[in-house]
């Protein structure tokens, strides 16, 4: 699977040695002389604000960012078809929300009010993402679930007055959960029982296949579909499900640049392992043709010890040798569930169910559950998961506080509550919903591999490698029945493990800076320009100051290529993998 070395100097780690042997090539110094500095700020440029993101800006490939989130529409089309719905004229359009989606909230002479949502480039798979989210929440509203209602949509651009995708749906009632737990004391048990709740239907209900939901009018019939979809034990009496199949995965991994035009599976299937493999093979089958930079690249995936193109290609081959051991038999592993995507507190609306009780803590009725947008039926051993709003990061002290916990200060203090608590409810939510699919063997490594497996060009193979290492040593546990189909000498293990900690090291210092100057991912700074240009020019200043850490000129030149938020998108780090770096 490739080698790779890395020493540790007195202070920093130095590079590894394939590194260090690319820096003596000619080529280096010429890809270094695009890396040596971050583009300058966006210019102020007047924009449409209904088509284009205004709520802030990115150190790292702003131009790709804003680009990948600029939508067009009819907007005189899109208040015409409200206002039919609503039986009276729009009055105002405010912009309430907008990364992959933009959010409206158009209100009429009348007072009435709806949603509208248009998506952007980036949101996901023309048709199929709209067409998909659209019946999954006619779907879970037939369950029971908590959802606002959809009042109108298309799934195609160009039949529409909106010359847009787009869904009108009413407005959830209640507040944001994130809101009010900003500016309330929450009862925290009452609002897990509620999510625990929340979640029972769908444990409740098996599929007998893998895809995402669809009508079945939505569907081409060149398309395969599903349409006898559940295990006939789980389906609720009187539930009328015959307008929808399960049909092709809505989610952007399966569809993103050429993907959507390549010949490969993208679903319904009827096997986990076929599913498993059909992802490697679709990557295998991407980076052998295309293998480009992407907007999400990781900021390290472009150093020679990230593997090149054959490098991935054949750590996804292993992958699927691995996979064929661990993916389970038993059949409570392989139903199918529905499962929220992407479940945190800005997705959840609330309401007060009374006045704060005697502790003055209030309790909340979940009054509407948003955002399905590339939901999808999954295997249960990879889609029954905690949901963000609990996913815990585990300190030492997840058990119990530190005994000098009172002597911290206050904010410090508060920060080890929610983190304390966050791992409690973390727990929790495992031992009570999700019960014994936790004892899975080796279960958090599978889930690891099979997230990676989607995005190696991505991320490159260090963590991916690691996850291979790791299971192959602990391997006699996770699988005592099958023969370990990979194998890492001695040397090549030493090679991988400091090639992943100095990885490890490079991203501690990224998160240190995003901590610092809070940024978001690919240093994105909420504000306007005035603000992006302070955090930009403090920025760079502390690169400078970093890069000069270096003590030879090739060290300097090292640091360059590590900084977090230089323009991957533009400097096209990948063209130094063509070089054989031996």
């Amino acid at each position: 699977m490739g080698q790779c070395a890395c020493n540790e100097l007195a202070d920093h780690p130095a590079p590894p040695a394939a590194l260090r042997k690319f820096m003596r090539l000619p080529m280096f110094s010429r890809l270094m002389t695009r890396l040596c500095h971050t583009r300058p700020p966006p210019d102020a440029t007047p924009v449409n604000p209904l088509f284009s993101f205004t709520s802030g800006h990115w150190l790292r490939n702003n131009d790709g960012h804003m680009s990948g989130r600029f939508a067009p529409f009819n907007v005189e089309g899109l208040k015409d078809v409200a206002s039919t719905l609503m039986g009276s004229k729009v009055q105002s359009i405010e912009k309430l929300a907008e990364s992959f989606n933009r959010v409206f909230l158009l209100t009429s002479e009348d007072g009435q009010q709806v949603i509208a949502r248009i998506p952007t480039p980036i949101s996901g798979p023309p048709h199929f993402s709209t067409a998909s989210e659209v019946a999954t929440m006619d779907f879970l509203q037939r369950l029971g679930l908590p959802l606002p209602k959809v009042l109108a949509w298309s799934s195609r651009a160009h039949s529409t007055p909106v010359n847009s995708e787009f869904i009108i749906m009413e407005k959830a009632a209640g507040q944001l959960l994130a809101d009010v737990l900003e500016t309330e004391s929450v009862d925290q048990e009452d609002l897990f029982h509620k999510l625990v709740a929340l979640h029972r239907p769908l444990l409740d209900l098996r599929f007998n296949c893998y895809g995402s939901i669809y009508y079945k009018q939505d569907l081409d019939s060149s398309l395969r579909s599903i349409p006898d979809f559940l295990e006939l034990e789980s389906a609720p009496p009187g539930l009328d499900l015959t307008s929808f199949v399960v049909g092709p995965s809505s989610r952007r991994n399966f569809w993103e640049d050429e993907r959507a035009s390549m010949d490969f599976e993208h679903g319904p299937w009827t096997e986990a392992l076929t599913y498993m493999y059909d992802v490697a093979m679709r990557e295998q089958s991407w980076i052998d043709r295309h293998a480009k930079p992407h907007l999400a690249d990781h900021f390290l995936c472009g150093l020679p010890f990230q593997g090149q193109r054959d490098d991935h290609i054949e750590a996804l081959e292993y992958y699927k040798y691995v996979v064929t051991c661990l993916v389970p038999s038993e059949r409570r592993y392989l139903h199918g569930y529905l499962w929220h995507p992407d479940l945190h507190a800005g997705n959840l609306f609330v309401s007060a169910s009374g006045p704060p009780a005697h502790d003055g803590k209030l309790r909340l009725n979940i009054t509407s559950c948003i955002d399905w947008q590339g939901a999808w039926v999954g295997p249960a051993f990879l889609q029954l998961a905690v949901p963000k709003v609990y996913r815990a990061t585990f300190p030492e002290f997840h058990n119990q506080l530190p005994t000098d916990v009172h002597i911290v200060d206050a904010a410090e203090r508060l920060e080890f509550e929610r983190l304390h608590r966050e791992a409690v409810y973390h727990r929790r939510f495992e031992a009570e919903v999700l019960g014994d699919m936790m004892e899975l063997p080796a279960l958090n490594e599978l889930r690891e591999l099979e997230d990676l497996s989607h995005c190696t060009w991505r991320t490159g193979l260090i963590p991916f490698r690691e996850i291979m290492i790791q299971l192959w040593k602990q391997w006699p546990k996770v699988a005592p029945n099958h023969k370990c189909p990979i194998n890492f000498t001695p040397s090549e293990c030493e090679a991988y493990e400091n090639a992943y900690r100095f990885w490890l090291e490079h991203r501690k210092h990224a998160y240190s800076l995003d901590k610092e100057f809070d940024l978001g991912e690919a240093g994105y700074v909420q504000g306007d320009l005035e603000k992006f240009d302070d955090v930009y020019r403090q920025l760079e200043k502390r690169r400078k100051e970093w890069v000069e850490m270096g003590r030879t000129p090739g060290e300097q030149m090292v640091k360059e290529l590590l900084w977090p938020y230089r323009n991957s998108l533009a400097d096209n780090p990948r063209k130094h993998m063509m070089v054989d770096m031996g």
